[in-house]
């Protein structure tokens, strides 16, 4: 499966841009948000929503740094979401969530959310602070796997309160 390129409308109303993959076959499927590392949405990013989407789940990538402005103002604002726990690019998840749920081949009760480096970050504090019905959370790093560990297994659960503080995803 190919991630293909799609917009959907963004927590202010503009059009994001995102990478969609979904498996080949027809049916109901789990739904991921793929929350990308700090160089953002690029072809790295696009090749993990297509693998998971091979795994059985539509994969949806949003450009949390598709704003207006120059680029290292999204991503500062991007990192400052990060820092404080609020911000535009949660809100912006909110919207993926809901065009994730949207999707006619998304079984809309089955929604996770992993990201990468600064995704993974993103993610947890996603899944902790916005007490969104996810049905996982999962935060990795590739390149420096010693620094993130701290992240990794933290799962949310739409039975029970996550059980997993902001302070775990210090580092």
């Amino acid at each position: 499966m190919t991630a293909t390129g799609v917009t959907f409308p963004a927590a202010d109303g503009r059009a994001m841009r995102a990478a969609l993959a979904a498996p080949a076959e027809s049916g109901k499927f789990p739904g991921v948000i793929v929350i990308h590392e700090i160089f953002g949405l690029n072809a790295d990013i696009r090749r993990i929503a297509s693998r998971i989407a091979d795994l059985g789940y539509v994969a949806l990538a949003p450009d949390l740094y598709d704003k207006p402005g120059p680029r290292p103002i999204c991503i500062a604002r991007t990192l400052l979401t990060l820092n404080r726990g609020s911000g535009a690019a949660f809100d912006d998840l909110d919207a993926a969530r809901r065009f994730l749920q949207g999707q006619a081949n998304v079984d809309s009760s089955r929604i996770g959310v992993i990201g990468f480096c600064m995704g993974g970050g993103i993610a947890l504090l996603y899944a902790v602070l916005r007490w969104v019905p996810l049905r996982f959370s999962m935060a990795t790093c590739r390149r420096i796997p010693g620094a993130c560990m701290e992240y990794v297994r933290c799962l949310a659960d739409t039975a029970e309160k996550i059980a997993c503080s902001p302070h775990t995803a210090s580092g």
